[in-house]
């Protein structure tokens, strides 16, 4: 089978954009401020378990599948099984990540420093989203979630995502009172990723997104198949939530 130049470029950015969101979210694991929604709830499980972060992120996004699977029941469509490896590879990324900010990236020992990781964790994270959904190939669970949740309650996607990072937040928090006492892992940093992520998104995209698009699509796209609109929605949703 022949593979063409254009699907190597999507597969390219897209592998690229998902290993810059681990780096978003190791960036954030360096402060003590608190990671994004998405990633507070295997963040807390890790954090418990004294297990790595990249395990408890793949079984946790594995775990978010299942939950899409029971969602949508007979509307599932089984190519988004897929996602179960994607969390997989995620996993490894995300472990990637940790290891390699730690190595490159001095210490945040002062509050001041704290907060500029936490903000530049933000706005990558952000950018790397907008690079990962351009190729149109397949969201994250945590966002192949929502668009469920979306599609199950017939709701807009915004507020499908708000919910569900609501509840992913409020889970970490419980368990962090539960186990802890108190707040662990879930602090301002979170509350920075939830208000600036949706917006970095937008800002990448008046950025740099048309000229990544005019990259992997050329001048212009063939009929889009329902995968890549689906994707599409997920971009917009995610500009627009929070």
């Amino acid at each position: 089978m022949k593979i063409s130049g254009q699907l190597i470029k999507r597969i390219s950015v897209y592998l690229i954009g998902i290993y810059f969101t681990a780096v978003a979210i190791a960036i954030s694991k360096m402060t003590p401020l608190g990671i994004s929604p998405n990633s507070s709830l295997p963040n807390e499980i890790s954090l418990i378990l004294d297990a790595n972060l990249g395990l408890m992120t793949a079984i946790v996004f594995a775990s978010f599948v299942i939950i899409q699977w029971i969602l949508l029941g007979k509307n599932f469509r089984v190519i988004n099984f897929i996602q179960v490896i994607l969390s997989i590879i995620y996993g490894f990324f995300v472990n990637s990540a940790v290891a390699l900010v730690n190595r490159v990236l001095p210490p945040c020992d002062t509050y001041i420093m704290q907060l500029v990781y936490t903000l530049i964790s933000a706005l990558l994270l952000g950018a790397a989203i907008k690079v990962y959904l351009v190729p149109r190939l397949m969201a994250l669970p945590a966002e192949g979630l929502a668009q469920a949740v979306a599609q199950r309650f017939k709701i807009p996607f915004p507020n499908a995502k708000n919910i569900c990072d609501i509840t992913i937040v409020t889970i970490s928090v419980i368990l962090s009172f539960a186990y802890f006492g108190t707040l662990y892992g879930i602090r301002e940093g979170t509350i920075i990723h939830a208000v600036l992520v949706g917006r970095s998104v937008k800002w990448s995209d008046k950025l740099f997104g048309r000229q990544l698009e005019r990259f992997i699509w050329g001048n212009g796209k063939d009929d889009e198949t329902e995968e890549e609109k689906e994707i599409e929605a997920i971009e917009e949703g995610i500009e627009k939530a929070i």
